[in-house]
């Protein structure tokens, strides 16, 4: 009992256990046979010529041996891997989708595309900037501000604010061009106790009748005070507008020439400066044609020097200089550059 293995026969012989295996079984009878498995093959020659032997059977050698997006092929027992139509790369690895090339140099496009990737694309995309137009022409990007704006068109465009003026003979002749905008030329500029005078574009601001002062400051009453007035001599040349600001500037006020001892009090300040020329002084007819006035107390000439054939009452005329030469009075244009004289009280 028991003395053959599992999957056997016992045959007593002569007394003697005689053990075999059973039909279809192999092994050693008295540990155990296992079932005989049928060899399908030993070689590849012994399939169909699209299979491989394996493990003694015929077996499709694609599984898992190509990539992905690929197609698997067997001839002659040989395994041939390939991408599939569209697809491009290792088919032993990775096949991925080939696009087809629409183009590779700026040329195969249009004149108002360019080539990027292989496509023919709008290369106004992104690349200008706000408030722009982009416009290509032979493959060449051009940006440009929109009208009514300005700036750098690869960067940013702002609108532009249309300017009423850019100089003052832009506007009527009581109003100033102040950035791009004609403005009332007396608003805000003379001080207390003035009288502001517009003509020609150019404000003049005087004291009233009997005040003394800055003008374009404050101009106090010329009773309340007694001062010696005094001259200075500006050196460099600017305009008679322009004047009135460097006199302010200094606290002083543009020169009037009153009576005679002034007369010969500016003359030696002329003289002590080393100046040589015309030197503007305050007066002007800028109020009106042949009415004279010192813009720095709004009074009217009660004494004048004139040279002869002087003055010469003209719109393109209407300020006051002297001449060093002569010390007499002449008319000139408000915008050139002379020498100017400056005015200030000492008790």
């Amino acid at each position: 009992k028991h003395a053959c293995g599992l999957n056997s026969h016992c045959k007593g012989i002569r007394h003697h256990p005689v053990c075999s295996c059973s039909p279809g079984h192999v092994w050693d009878p008295f540990l155990g046979c296992q079932i005989q498995k049928i060899k399908e093959c030993t070689e590849h020659s012994d399939c169909l010529s699209n299979r491989t032997c394996s493990n003694f059977k015929c077996v499709d050698p694609c599984d898992n041996v190509c990539g992905n997006n690929t197609i698997c092929t067997v001839e002659n027992h040989t395994i041939a891997c390939a991408c599939k139509p569209g697809f491009v790369g290792n088919p032993f690895q990775n096949c991925i989708s080939q696009e087809i090339k629409e183009c590779t140099e700026h040329s195969d496009c249009l004149s108002n595309r360019t080539c990027s990737n292989f496509k023919c694309v709008d290369p106004c995309d992104s690349v200008c900037g706000n408030n722009t137009i982009c416009t290509v022409e032979n493959h060449t990007i051009a940006c440009a501000c929109k009208p009514g704006f300005i700036g750098n068109p690869f960067q940013n465009c702002v609108s532009q604010v249309i300017k009423e003026c850019t100089m003052d003979e832009d506007c009527p002749s009581n109003h100033t061009c102040n950035n791009g905008v004609c403005a009332e030329t007396c608003n805000a500029i003379c001080g207390l106790n003035t009288i502001c005078i517009i003509k020609n574009n150019h404000a003049a601001c005087s004291c009233k009748p009997g005040f003394v002062g800055n003008p374009f400051m404050e101009c106090v009453d010329q009773s309340t005070i007694e001062l010696q007035k005094k001259y200075y001599i500006g050196k460099e040349k600017v305009t008679w507008t322009t004047a009135i600001e460097r006199c302010r500037s200094k606290d002083m006020y543009f020169a009037s020439i009153t009576c005679p001892s002034e007369q010969n009090d500016i003359k030696r300040a002329c003289n002590e400066s080393g100046i040589s020329g015309l030197v503007w002084v305050s007066g002007s007819d800028l109020g009106s044609a042949g009415e004279y006035v010192w813009n720095s107390t709004g009074k009217g000439f009660t004494y004048t020097n004139w040279k002869s054939g002087e003055p010469e009452v003209s719109d393109a005329y209407p300020c006051v200089a002297l001449h060093t030469l002569d010390y007499k009075w002449q008319t000139r244009a408000c915008r050139i550059g002379r020498y100017y004289a400056c005015e200030y009280f000492r008790s």
